[in-house]
């Protein structure tokens, strides 16, 4: 039986797709349609809905208060090139990883068994140092595999 928090993401992804990537929702209108608390609304927006992995959600308070949510696809490499001078920086936590790794899974960029044996070996169990160190090596690793994807993207 699948979570709650993953049929709400389901549900809203289904929409994006149907309404051209786009859409509005309001929290307490969708808590009542899953019977939930608007809190758990939250919690998913604020967990799947993230910039990592392409979206950007914009909330308008009061009387007609509503959250927009919008997927982004970022054409070409212009996502890899961010991601290698920007996001990831001199050290990465494994959530945050794992955040950019399924981004890079969901624009194609990698094959799910590709996906699934990255996630393992940026692990903190396979990296033999103090958290401090492990979140450096993560970020050395996780480049040297963008930039091997953009080296196979350029051979093509």
């Amino acid at each position: 039986m699948a979570k709650l928090s993953d049929t709400i993401e389901e549900f809203i992804l289904s929409m994006l797709s149907a309404c051209d990537n786009t859409v509005d929702l309001r929290r307490n209108e969708l808590a009542e349609y899953f019977g939930c608390v608007p809190s758990q609304i939250n919690y998913v927006l604020a967990t799947r809905f993230t910039v990592d992995r392409g979206f950007s959600v914009e909330s308008k308070k009061g009387g007609g208060g509503y959250v927009r949510i919008i997927k982004h696809k970022v054409e070409g490499d212009d996502f890899l090139s961010y991601l290698l001078k920007e996001r990831i920086g001199s050290a990465i936590s494994y959530k945050e990883c794992e955040s950019i790794v399924l981004r890079l899974y969901d624009q194609q960029y990698l094959t799910g068994s590709e996906r699934d044996i990255i996630l393992a070996a940026l692990k903190d169990a396979p990296i033999p140092v103090n958290l401090e160190f492990k979140d450096i090596i993560r970020a050395h690793v996780l480049k040297n595999v963008i930039l091997t994807i953009l080296k196979y993207r350029e051979e093509k």
